[in-house]
C-alpha cells in the first residue's frame, strides 16, 4: 500500500492536506509583507506631509510645504518599497548575516 502523498527521497512527507498548509503559510507570509511595504508608503507620506503642514502653519505659506511633504513622503515611501522588495533593503542584511560566512 502506498503513502498517500509520496515525498521524494530524502524530503520530509507532505502534508495529508496535500501541501495546501504550506501553501497557506507561504500566501500568508506574503500577505504580511505586503501589509508591511504599504503600512511604511502610508507612514512615510503622512509623516512628511505632517512636517510640510507644521511647516506651513508656522511659516505662513499654506498649502505649499504640506503639498511638497506629500510628494517627498511619496517618493521615499516607494523607494523603501522597492528597496525592500527588491532584497537590497534590512531584510536582505538579516537574511544575509546568518548564512555561514558572510563575516570572512
Amino acid at each position: 500500500m502506498a503513502p498517500l502523498n509520496p515525498s521524494p527521497p530524502g524530503e520530509p512527507p507532505l502534508s495529508r492536506d496535500g501541501g495546501v498548509s504550506e501553501q497557506r503559510a507561504l500566501w500568508a507570509s506574503d500577505m504580511n509583507r505586503a501589509a508591511f511595504h504599504s503600512a511604511d508608503l502610508f507612514a512615510a507620506i503622512l509623516a512628511w506631509g505632517g512636517i510640510g503642514w507644521l511647516l506651513d502653519r508656522w511659516l505662513g505659506t499654506a498649502p505649499w510645504l504640506m503639498v511638497t511633504g506629500f510628494l517627498i513622503g511619496n517618493a521615499l515611501g516607494l523607494y523603501l518599497a522597492w528597496l525592500r522588495g527588491s532584497g537590497t533593503g534590512s531584510d536582505a542584511v538579516t537574511k544575509q548575516e546568518g548564512t555561514p560566512g558572510a563575516s570572512e
